[in-house]
């Protein structure tokens, strides 16, 4: 039921619905669909009164396809949801009118400054993209060079990683991480397996950092991000058998080269499970570490721990995704 709201909720936002070809075929899925979301609500959300779901708002969601025929987009029009619309709409052209007057006046004056301000936004955006250059974008063609896709490590956290010369009544390596930040390096602590092996795979002095620029996504790898606890984003890696999705541990600049190729370590699902639901898909997942290439990248993606050994985890489906779920038949 849950999985249907977000679904429905992300349908609500779209910009076009239906094609008029097959405008009464898509209409029935639609309706279909509404009232199979309303079925699950009645059904399994709590109530103590068997009357509680009958009221007209309730009914309203019945009659959203024939105001999307006659109005278009819900967002143009509707501030039931998104309940943002009334911020431009309504509050902000509300404010820059004049309250002294009553009634007619005030509203059309209201309605001045809103018109007003969507022709000078819209002058403002056709100035800014004649101007400058749109954000670059993963080629379509992969025998596109990936040189033309911006990637940076700029403004990210640094350190060395080195090993302290081992001693007799040393057991187990001792690692030191010299950080260039501002934040107490106490509190950026990092895993001893993941230490050991950047310095096994990358040489006894490891350039690394915390974050990754590639397009126009962030992926952080920080053990402290902003003092606020730790941050380790997901990805949608390419490997030769398909893609997984992988947490990323950390980012490694490679000496051994003049150009300074980065290197991401991260740690990668292995297998689905039979768990699937519309929008979650279950994933076993393993703690070791691995290199991969920046160009592996897919995507970025949203990802659940399901255990405190992280050995499961759920990936969630691509939020631009959700909309279309809301009328699948399949």
């Amino acid at each position: 039921m849950f999985e249907a709201m977000l679904c429905f909720d992300e349908w609500l936002r779209k910009d076009t619905y239906w094609a008029d070809h097959n405008a009464e075929v898509t209409k029935a899925i639609v309706s279909r669909s509404i009232a199979q979301l309303m079925h699950l609500s009645k059904k399994y959300i709590p109530t103590s009164k068997s009357t509680a779901w009958n009221y007209p708002k309730f009914h309203e969601l019945m009659h959203i396809v024939d105001d999307i025929t006659r109005f278009g987009a819900p967002q143009n029009f509707c501030a039931q949801r998104p309940e943002s619309l009334l911020i431009v709409a309504a509050k902000q052209p509300g404010r820059r009118a004049q309250k002294r007057h009553e009634g007619v006046v005030y509203e059309l004056q209201a309605a001045q400054r809103l018109c007003y301000s969507l022709m000078i936004n819209t002058v403002h955006d056709r100035i800014q993209n004649g101007t400058h250059a749109p954000p670059l974008t993963k080629p379509v063609d992969s025998s596109l060079s990936q040189s033309c896709i911006h990637e940076s490590t700029k403004g990210s956290t640094t350190g060395i990683l080195t090993k302290e010369p081992a001693s007799v009544d040393k057991l187990t390596p001792v690692y030191h991480i010299q950080w260039d930040t501002q934040t107490n390096v106490s509190t950026l602590q990092m895993d001893n397996k993941l230490l050991h092996d950047l310095n096994n795979n990358f040489g006894p002095v490891v350039h690394f950092c915390t974050e990754y620029k590639r397009d126009i996504y962030t992926f952080r790898c920080h053990p402290n991000y902003g003092s606020a606890g730790p941050i380790y984003d997901w990805m949608i890696i390419k490997f030769n058998i398909g893609l997984y999705p992988c947490r990323l541990a950390a980012v490694v600049f490679d000496e051994s080269t003049s150009a300074k190729e980065v290197h991401l370590v991260v740690q990668s699902t292995t297998k689905r499970t039979s768990a699937k639901s519309t929008l979650f898909q279950e994933w076993d997942w393993s703690p070791e570490y691995i290199s991969v290439r920046p160009n592996t990248i897919e995507a970025p993606c949203f990802v659940i721990s399901l255990r405190d050994d992280n050995s499961r985890v759920l990936e969630t489906l691509a939020q631009d995704k959700w909309a279309d779920e809301f009328t699948n038949t399949e």
